[in-house]
């Protein structure tokens, strides 16, 4: 592999043990906490390392975009296309992410260990971040729109593991105690 195709080529890989752990490991996620858990930490840590190596290829001169598959729309509304843009404001966020979804991922493994949901929350976490890191490399509209509504749907189930605690799934502007003073 040319040094020019492998920074696109790492970036595109870098989410999939991420979205592999959501999916198939996650199926019985709360059946298996201590395998969603380490998959989860693992998918994490490559991702890691795959948003470093490319950091290192890009500068040893690694650029431009690739485009792996191209699947024309009807309409003329273009084409859904699985691309990678290898630029600098790419590399840092992708390196960015992946260090804050390892750090995430690290501190849930003892925080999280024991809980009953514990399985669940890694398993949206393993999406999540799968998803957000797909957002970031996207290279088309297309397929940045796709990973925009995913990482909000995964996001979502994250911020909502807890719907049974009181308040969590309920609106402020429900209940006319919770506004502020100045409002009510």
């Amino acid at each position: 592999m040319m040094i020019a195709e492998m920074a696109s080529r790492l970036m595109l890989v870098a989410p999939w043990p991420l979205l592999a752990a959501g999916v198939v490991v996650g199926v019985g996620a709360d059946r298996h906490p201590r395998l969603m858990r380490a998959a989860t930490t693992g998918a994490a840590w490559f991702a890691l390392a795959c948003a470093i190596l490319a950091a290192v290829a890009y500068g040893l001169g690694a650029t431009g975009s690739e485009t792996y598959l191209s699947l024309h729309l009807p309409a003329r509304l273009g084409a859904l296309a699985v691309s990678v843009d290898a630029d600098v404001l790419t590399i840092i966020m992708l390196t960015l992410v992946a260090f804050v979804g390892m750090i995430v991922a690290r501190y849930s493994k003892t925080y999280m260990d024991g809980d009953e949901h514990e399985g669940r929350f890694h398993r949206w976490l393993a999406l999540t971040l799968g998803s957000f890191l797909t957002l970031i490399v996207a290279g088309n509209v297309w397929g940045f729109w796709v990973s925009w509504v995913a990482t909000s749907l995964c996001l979502h189930e994250l911020l909502a593991l807890y719907r049974d605690r009181p308040g969590a799934e309920c609106h402020p502007l429900q209940h006319r105690d919770s506004l502020p003073l100045w409002e009510a």
